[in-house]
């Protein structure tokens, strides 16, 4: 009982420190940081930490993080990445750890075990999660290289306990850090999003899909629309369709997206908001008129095509749909 209670205080103290470290540690060191814990709790030589967009082709690697492992491990990697046998790593589906010594494991597939022996790779635990908001797989793989220490069976179902407050602190520890860096206000309504460069969806908040469907009703996760592709590669830095508007804040290689539905504001020009939001505060034609360098005849105009876009009738509805 008294071991018991020890290994429950041991896997608290893990996940609180874990919990920290996802609101303090920089983004490029929360994964170090990670595995630096987990080693704690399982003994390993290696690891490596990354997301597959499952949806665009199998083990279609977005993002990698390599543990103590060689340089030349991506490109020993990508090697064997097609392998149909790679299969096989994700055959008892998302939340269970495999644990496997690699010669046995892989006695079909040459070119892996080939690999694996440059690498010096003996045992690995395997352990992946599917995000089915935006149908993204999110993997860990711990190694060890000497042939006689195996993983037991203990450390398959402690990884397998672990590696879910893993891959969820280390979404908040990127989505809570990127808010942070580029996000001056606030507005209500979005949805967040985390893409990268390449315009594929890595998080996002539940809902996301369904939102995105109403601009796009054949969009499947995790390949953004071309529209926003383009906005991921700093095209340009926001999209306007006809029932969204996403926002885009880049930093480093991740991009932070605001989705929202369009505003009745934003169906009008940059010159007809100006003049929608000065009226409704107070201003008169001829205040408006001199601040754009207009007349007021003409301010009058763009009013009256103001509330024929917006299908209202007076200033009191004007004034309560540019609050919104």
């Amino acid at each position: 009982m008294l071991q018991d209670i020890e290994y429950v205080e041991s896997f608290s103290r893990f996940v609180f420190d874990l919990h920290r470290a996802a609101l303090a540690a920089p983004m490029e060191r929360f994964q170090e940081q990670a595995l630096d814990l987990l080693s704690e709790h399982v003994s390993f030589d290696s690891a490596w930490w990354g997301m597959s967009a499952t949806a665009i082709r199998a083990f279609d690697v977005h993002n990698s993080y390599t543990y103590r492992l060689p340089a030349d491990f991506g490109e020993l990697w990508e090697s064997v990445r097609h392998d149909p046998n790679m299969i096989r790593m994700v055959s008892k589906g998302p939340g269970h750890t495999l644990n496997c010594e690699l010669p046995e494991f892989f006695t079909d597939a040459p070119q892996i075990r080939a690999v694996t022996e440059v690498l010096g790779i003996r045992h690995l635990l395997f352990t992946f999660d599917l995000n089915r908001n935006v149908n993204i797989l999110t993997f860990l793989v711990l190694y060890r290289k000497d042939k006689d220490r195996r993983f037991t069976e203990e450390d398959r179902l402690l990884t397998q306990l672990i590696v879910p407050h893993l891959f969820a602190c280390w979404s908040y520890n990127r989505i809570t850090q990127i808010s942070q860096l580029r996000m001056s206000r606030m507005d209500l309504g979005f949805l967040v999003a985390l893409a990268d460069r390449k315009g594929v969806v890595h998080d996002a908040a539940p809902g996301f899909a369904e939102l995105m469907r109403e601009e796009w009703p054949d969009w499947r996760s995790p390949a953004l629309p071309a529209a926003l592709i383009r906005v991921c590669q700093r095209h340009s830095s926001s999209f306007t369709g006809n029932r969204l508007v996403v926002k885009a804040s880049g930093v480093r290689d991740w991009v932070l997206l605001l989705v929202s539905k369009r505003a009745p504001a934003d169906f009008l020009s940059n010159r007809e908001q100006a003049i929608a939001s000065a009226f409704a505060k107070g201003d008169s034609y001829k205040e408006i008129a001199l601040r754009l360098a207009i007349s007021p005849a003409t301010v009058r105009h763009h009013l009256r095509r103001i509330y024929e876009k917006l299908e209202i009738s007076d200033k009191a509805q004007l004034a309560q749909l540019m609050l919104l």
